[in-house]
């Protein structure tokens, strides 16, 4: 049975629902063995799965988050171009930013259910992953393996939470995996007023506003992708 989450632990504020898969590579207890079995599979059939991304601190994505926010790292549009900033309003800024990264409490890598994946065959020493559509499609280093997660993740309990850029949502993220039987505890705790309770708590970048509009982030960010 999986374990339940606590508020904390599903905000990123806690960290004692994990276990270490690999050196700064942290998932949720109940995940671990399906990670591992992910893996196997992918091996077997000839790829060589690795993880670029697990288990995401609130802190973490705060400092990501605040980079973004302050022009200190690119914002990238849904085609990982870069944006300018300078002259977007909050609001513009908000919804630039979340493209790509979740709002500080919000993100799935908080709950250790959710994974970004990438096949180490297609990559070396001076060609790293950079978690972009293109190498996950076509001839890219990751491409076969995709579509073969497309067939086989879900009978490992896997799921791809973000293949749909939906209505003032989120990126397409072919790499991202959530293990569903913990995702779908998680679902269960941050709720809209989990969420505008934490937003209430905070002072980081665009929190006033991100508050203001809660209701809404909050369905369009989180609530349609749970799965």
């Amino acid at each position: 049975m999986t374990m339940p989450f606590t508020a904390l632990q599903v905000l990123g504020l806690c960290d004692s629902h994990l276990t270490q898969l690999y050196p700064n590579h942290s998932v949720h207890k109940d995940a671990a063995k399906a990670v591992f079995a992910l893996q196997k599979s992918a091996k077997a059939a000839g790829f060589d799965l690795r993880l670029a991304s697990a288990y995401r601190s609130f802190d973490r994505q705060l400092s990501i988050w605040c980079e973004k926010a302050n022009g200190q790292r690119a914002v990238l549009d849904v085609n990982s171009q870069p944006i300018d900033i300078s002259q977007l309003s909050a609001d513009k800024l908000i919804n630039a930013i979340c493209t790509f990264t979740a709002i500080p409490g919000a993100s799935r890598h908080h709950w250790g259910s959710d994974i970004d994946i990438y096949d180490a065959n297609g990559f070396d020493a001076n060609n790293r992953p950079q978690l972009i559509s293109s190498e996950y499609s076509g001839q890219g280093p990751s491409a076969a393996m995709f579509n073969w997660l497309l067939k086989n993740a879900e009978d490992l309990g896997f799921a791809f939470p973000y293949l749909e850029h939906k209505k003032n949502g989120i990126a397409v993220e072919p790499w991202h995996l959530s293990y569903l039987p913990v995702a779908r505890k998680a679902q269960q705790v941050l709720t809209l007023n989990c969420f505008k309770t934490h937003l209430a708590q905070q002072k980081f970048a665009l929190c006033d506003r991100l508050l203001q509009d809660a209701d809404t982030l909050y369905k369009n960010l989180v609530e349609q992708y749970y799965v």
